[in-house]
């Protein structure tokens, strides 16, 4: 895990100018990477990387890393989890290596195998920048499921590329403007934080794909997307049984845990209470001796502190609760703003990052987290409501309509599915217009008898480009802002294709979510916390009571050009109304650290002034 930069000329060679302007990117990620930093600057790249030494820590893992001959060189973001087997493949092969990291396997197989042959055979989390001076191409690509970001600024002469928006901008290139469309449609829902920037000019790579850059041609592509996974013969298979499904989901679980635990550094986990994060830190157990698990627990509202402590006792563990307290909470949402780039839609981060804190500050780097099983195996209550809206839909009410009824009332439900699924996601996920994804999807699902599983499969698909998107983006950035690696298990290669695969009964049933993930976790863990009522992240909105007269002075009103009358409305508003008052908050504070040049701290002042 780490943070990369790096500025490529359409036309010409970098200079002494590239290279300075690549340090001085660098500078705004130090805390992706605070053990070590390099830079590479030939041909038409400057390139640079901040490292958190997780794999092979010594000098070895160094980066940007480059082959023997000098003709290929790579800054990586993430981790490649099959890179022994791969490493395993390439050695046969003739290849050498010097270190135990991951970047040189990736490195050596990139230049070995080719880009467009390498890319889907990985199984990990990756953003990565490539360059082959046999074409002098650059190859820009991330993960299928975008868990690493990447930012992009495309300019007439040149190519810059980084980890976070901020070290564009300290480039000094682009009008580094906010585009406040962009940052009041995130208001609506209406973009996600993975595939969203919210200054002029930037764009984000999207998940699943790979830029070819050459000479001033971007080639874009994309190599993997849920959509084209999924094969929707598999699902028309006849069901194997209940014990035989449980089993198989808990060998690929228990295999992907394996993969992840893979670290030269201490490692930590999340544990809730909930099922993800208490099953992930059940099956650490088989593969590490000595970690902490860690529960936040807020002073205001509900907390799961009781809850992971019942599963620490069952397992046997220690589980460390983390106090979140209102004043740690005012001091942290704008520093998780500023390291968010965007507006969160809860109020969970100040509480996720004082956890990632904590765990840095007992010598962690990784944490292993539960993240995106809710998405995949069905735990979202909107995934069931739409299931339970396709009923009218189904058998047997659906034989006492006509032909052409039946058709009407299949048409205004699709609609009003895919009128959920925004315009962003649409283009982001399945690069198609909005008004193509009802072909595109309910076109591959048709095959299905049933409409319900239809809705069901439906709803999950648009998760993995919108809802999970905003949480990975989330988790990626907070973690990161305390120099901690966050790894998500249930993103493994062979865990999203069972999801993908996984009949809707397996999903939903006996009016309870992720049924079948349950039916594994039951095997570990307490009853009571396996078929308890899901609560999320916990963190009240007491937290951020009575800021809101900070709104009545700052850039948000100058921007929207409220009148005094039309500020104290929204100020009353805002008072009964908590989740307004943080969406309108959060976008208060974005303007002033990004718009007005007020650092976290001068804005934590202010909020507890006000509080």
């Amino acid at each position: 895990m780490c943070g990369l930069v790096g500025i490529f000329k359409k036309q010409g060679r970098a200079n002494k100018r590239e290279r300075a302007d690549v340090v001085g990117m660098m500078a705004s990620l130090v805390h992706r990477g605070p053990d070590s930093a390099g830079t590479w600057c030939q041909g038409p790249l400057a390139l640079g990387h901040q490292r958190l030494a997780i794999l092979d820590v010594s000098e070895n893992g160094h980066q940007p890393m480059v082959t023997p001959d000098g003709q290929g060189v790579l800054a990586l973001n993430g981790e490649i989890y099959n890179f022994q087997s791969l490493r395993t493949e390439l050695e046969s092969e003739g290849l050498a290596f010097r270190s135990t990291s991951d970047t040189e396997v990736l490195l050596n197989a990139l230049h070995h195998w080719g880009v467009p042959n390498t890319i889907p055979r990985l199984n990990g989390m990756f953003a990565f920048a490539y360059f082959d001076r046999r074409t002098d191409a650059l190859w820009l690509s991330r993960d299928r499921l975008g868990i690493k970001p990447m930012s992009v600024m495309d300019l007439p002469d040149q190519v810059l590329f980084a980890s976070e928006d901020k070290a564009l901008l300290a480039s000094g290139r682009g009008s580094n403007r906010v585009a406040s469309s962009k940052l009041f449609a995130r208001h609506m829902g209406m973009t996600d934080d993975s595939k969203t920037s919210y200054f002029e000019g930037v764009t984000r790579l999207p998940p699943g794909s790979v830029w070819k850059i050459k000479g001033s041609v971007v080639e874009k592509s994309t190599y993997w997307s849920p959509l084209d996974a999924l094969d929707v013969d598999r699902l028309l298979d006849p069901p194997a049984p209940d014990a035989n499904h449980y089993d198989q989901l808990e060998t690929i679980l228990r295999s992907s845990l394996k993969l992840h635990c893979v670290s030269d550094v201490p490692l930590s986990t999340a544990c809730s209470g909930g099922v993800d994060s208490s099953l992930l830190t059940a099956f650490t157990r088989d593969h590490r001796s000595s970690f902490k698990a860690y529960v936040v627990d807020p002073a205001l509202g509900d907390s799961e502190r009781e809850a992971a402590e019942r599963v620490g006792r069952h397992l046997g563990i220690d589980v460390t609760p983390i106090d979140l307290t209102r004043d740690t909470y005012l001091d942290l949402l704008p520093r998780a703003i500023w390291h968010l780039e965007g507006l969160p839609r809860m109020p969970m981060l100040p509480g996720l990052l004082t956890m990632t804190d904590r765990v840095a500050a007992d010598g962690a780097k990784v944490l292993v987290t539960g993240e995106s099983a809710d998405e995949q195996f069905g735990g979202y209550p909107w995934q069931m409501r739409n299931a339970r809206r396709a009923r009218d839909l189904d058998w047997p009410r659906s034989f006492f309509r006509s032909h052409k009824r039946q058709a009407e009332k299949e048409r205004v439900f699709a609609r009003d599915l895919i009128a959920r699924a925004d315009n962003e996601t649409a283009e982001g996920l399945f690069g198609l217009e909005r008004r193509q994804l009802r072909d595109s999807i309910w076109g591959k699902l048709e095959p299905l008898p049933s409409f319900v599983d239809r809705a069901f499969i439906f709803t999950s698909i648009a998760d993995y480009g919108h809802h999970m998107q905003n949480l990975l983006h989330q988790k990626d950035r907070m973690s990161m802002a305390s120099s901690v690696e966050l790894r998500v298990p249930f993103l493994e290669n062979d865990v999203i294709d069972f999801a993908l695969h996984q009949p809707p009964r397996m999903r939903f049933r006996k009016q309870t979510g992720k049924w079948a993930l349950k039916q594994v976790a039951a095997r570990h863990l307490p009853h009571k916390n396996v078929f308890a009522e899901k609560r999320g992240f916990p963190i009240s909105h007491d937290f951020h009571a009575g800021t809101e007269a900070l709104i009545a002075d700052g850039p948000l009103r100058d921007l929207m050009e409220w009148s005094d009358q039309e500020c104290a409305i929204r100020m009353e508003r805002a008072t009964f109304f908590p989740l307004f008052r943080f969406q309108l908050l959060c976008s208060d504070i974005f303007l002033r650290l990004f718009v007005a040049n007020q650092t976290p701290d001068q804005v934590a002042g202010r909020l507890r002034a006000y509080a």
